[in-house]
């Protein structure tokens, strides 16, 4: 088979062939073939030790395998060195090719060495640069890489959005609580004291008002807090300013529909954006009857500045309005954002001091030991037949190539010498 092979690709009489790269071709498939047997060969472990001994086999059959060998190989380094001669010569047409006969006064190892310097020169027209293996590594690296990270990202970008929405509305909840506690800190301390100076006064003070406490308090709160605004929203109230809008009307007619909800949050649409809201209901107290049950019953220096046409004939226990707290979505936008950045910046980081290390090993335990091996085996494929064994370590993939490839050099190296010998 081995000599079949070689006879086909390497007797030019018979080869039809349209140019260098149909050559180029047939060569490399008769170059796996010659590996293949020259490794099966190199791996007989009877004749690998006569081999290396300088000893020629007893038996027939391998006196006849190495006869094979030695005609095979000068067939095909004597041939090879022809057809390129003859192509550089112009001598090759596009109808077939000739061969001339072995040139005894050119040696073995002549051929072999001037073989790879003509072959270069002929066929560097057709060959590519290739790309690196670390880069294509890189690549695969950067893909995989870049998908997880985006992938990460947009799962991050969600959990993070609802991750502030949540700390937001917690926000909310906390400054909420502080204005019901000053509604209770005014209903049953400052009202009280004030009572009997307001009488002696006869004048109305604002501050005895639970819902005017806590606003006033929340305003001074603004000031580290600007984008929360509070509002005590009334559908009947004493100063016009604590008017209901139509979405706060709604919002007081849920409480009222469910007497036993107790939190409202959402979502709305405002002229400067989408905004967060929570809000609480407000129930009528029998306190809350001694300024907004009739008209009658309140206090003239009330009447004096609201007047009687609103803020009375409430209820207790009826739901007469709701603390409301608004936010825009940029706080919590702003939040999921800066928080967003961070990981993204700490995932890349994390990505490329990965691919570094990756790289490093890669470089350590792939690309040197290949790098070498591809130095080695292009010294031999330029003739230098004194290029010392590669340097096997471990036991690994690569470790076994360079074991083999030493085989198959050491193969080649008894080869030569007995060709030029004979």
């Amino acid at each position: 088979m081995f000599v079949g092979i070689s006879y086909q690709f390497f007797n030019f009489d018979r080869v039809d062939g349209t140019n260098l790269r149909h050559f180029g071709q047939q060569s490399k498939q008769f170059a796996r073939e010659l590996a293949r047997e020259a490794h099966k060969l190199s791996s007989d472990k009877q004749f690998k030790t006569l081999f290396r001994a300088g000893k020629i086999p007893s038996t027939l059959a391998q006196r006849g395998m190495i006869r094979q060998l030695q005609k095979t190989l000068l067939e095909s380094v004597t041939s090879t060195f022809d057809f390129h001669k003859r192509a550089a010569d112009g001598a090759i047409t596009t109808s077939g090719f000739t061969s001339r006969r072995k040139d005894p006064e050119i040696g073995p190892r002549a051929e072999f060495s001037n073989l790879h310097i003509d072959f270069a020169e002929r066929t560097a027209r057709y060959n590519t640069r290739p790309m690196r293996l670390l880069v294509k590594l890189n690549l695969i690296f950067i893909l995989v890489f870049g998908t997880g990270i985006a992938a990460s990202g947009y799962f991050a970008r969600t959990f993070l959005l609802e991750s502030a929405r949540a700390q937001v509305l917690q926000q909310a909840r906390l400054m909420m609580g502080s204005a019901g506690a000053m509604r209770t800190y005014t209903s049953k301390q400052v009202g009280p004291l004030l009572q009997a100076h307001q009488a002696q006064i006869n004048t109305f003070l604002a501050q005895t008002v639970p819902a005017y406490s806590a606003t006033e308090a929340f305003n001074y709160l603004r000031t580290d807090y600007p984008d929360y605004t509070y509002k005590e929203a009334t559908l009947n109230p004493t100063n016009l300013r604590d008017r209901a809008v139509d979405w706060e009307a709604d919002v007081i007619q849920t409480f009222r529909n469910h007497s036993d909800q107790k939190e409202v949050s959402g979502e709305r649409d405002t002229p400067t954006g989408r905004s967060m809201f929570l809000a609480k209901p407000i129930v009528a107290m029998e306190p809350c009857m001694e300024c907004h049950s009739t008209y009658r019953a309140a206090p003239a220096a009330m009447l004096k500045i609201y007047g009687r046409n609103n803020g009375f004939d409430w209820k207790v226990g009826d739901t007469v309005g709701a603390q409301i707290i608004n936010v825009p979505m940029t706080v919590p936008l702003g939040i999921a954002d800066r928080a967003f950045r961070t990981i993204m910046i700490s995932l890349g980081g994390i990505a490329l001091g990965t691919m570094f290390l990756i790289d490093l090993a890669i470089i350590l335990m792939v690309v040197r030991p290949v790098t070498r091996l591809s130095k080695v085996a292009d010294e031999i494929s330029n003739g230098n037949l004194n290029m010392p064994e590669l340097a096997v370590r471990g036991s690994d993939e690569i470790s076994q190539l360079a074991q083999s490839f030493n085989r198959m050099y050491l193969s080649l190296v008894k080869a030569i010498r007995m060709l030029e010998s004979s």
